[in-house]
């Protein structure tokens, strides 16, 4: 999905893109650069499955998700092959702070201005709102003029007013990193979504970007407000829901496929971070609920 984080440009009389995508879905094993814009990012997942890196947390994304991401937010995505879904099917929006700033001045948009703010970590709404909002965003592609500002304003109205929505990076996460950093961190990403089903050693990960542990430790949980040990237990449990949700491998395979060298292990961190036991996350998940073991936004 990098080329969908690519700046788009405006055409004349239009103040946002909204934009259309249906991308042949070929497998893409890696996870892309870390990369982000300095726009507000809107995508509405219609037909893709695949893993999220947004700041410094990691989670599986499927059809009917929709993300809202502020400016600057590092992301990363990685996309997994669906026979059964030979095209991804994604729209995406941007729009600048200049905009946001003018457009939502009026006292009426103040839920609009609380959720931009939220952004900064990114927002995941839950599944219910996908029946209005994916279909109105399709419209919004077609439209021109005042009725196309119109309806975007609604699709942001009501996103705004959505109970449940969900903040994914951490509140102590840095959006404010610099090009060098941001490289950096996409090395050792990379490494980690590579390597996550067999031992990662901290030193090598240090090795990659020509830092030493302690420095590099220092370094990652700086920028990620996390430790790297967090971090490649986060991308394990991800690739752990993905095949929960996606096959039906057994729990003890999908513990070891997912790099954990223990079943007791996995359960526990599991039950940790998702807030259920991996059997139960797959009945919920197939029940079709999201937003699992994540605290909604306080109100």
């Amino acid at each position: 999905m990098k080329a969908f984080l690519n700046p788009i440009a405006l055409k004349p009389a239009e103040s946002f893109t909204c934009v259309e995508w249906k991308v042949p879905d070929h497998d893409n094993p890696a996870p892309s650069t870390f990369s982000f814009q300095l726009e507000y990012l809107l995508v509405a997942v219609d037909k893709s499955r695949g893993t999220a890196y947004v700041g410094d947390h990691v989670r599986p994304f499927r059809d009917g998700d929709i993300f809202l991401f502020g400016p600057k937010l590092p992301l990363s995505w990685t996309h997994h092959a669906m026979k059964t879904q030979p095209v991804r099917h994604i729209i995406t929006a941007t729009f600048d702070e200049n905009f946001s700033r003018h457009a939502f001045q009026p006292p009426e948009a103040e839920p609009i201005r609380q959720m931009l703010a939220q952004s900064k970590r990114g927002i995941l709404f839950p599944h219910r709102v996908s029946a209005r909002i994916m279909p109105a965003l399709l419209r919004v592609t077609q439209l021109k003029g005042w009725a196309r500002m119109l309806l975007f304003f609604d699709v942001l109205g009501h996103l705004a007013s959505t109970r449940d929505m969900q903040l994914l990076a951490s509140p102590g996460f840095s959006s404010e990193i610099d090009e060098q950093e941001l490289d950096r961190l996409s090395k050792v990403c990379r490494f980690v979504h590579a390597s996550y089903a067999r031992e990662i050693r901290e030193k090598d990960a240090a090795a990659l970007i020509g830092l030493s542990p302690a420095p590099f430790s220092r370094f990652f949980r700086r920028r990620m407000a996390k430790t790297f040990v967090s971090y490649v237990t986060e991308v394990r449990l991800s690739e752990a829901c993905r095949l929960l949700l996606e096959t039906d491998l057994t729990i003890v395979q999908i513990a070891f496929e997912a790099g954990f060298n223990n079943l007791s292990n996995f359960n526990r961190h599991f039950q940790n971070l998702r807030g259920m036991t991996p059997r139960e996350y797959r009945n919920h998940t197939r029940k079709g609920a999201t937003g699992v073991g994540l605290s909604p936004v306080p109100r």
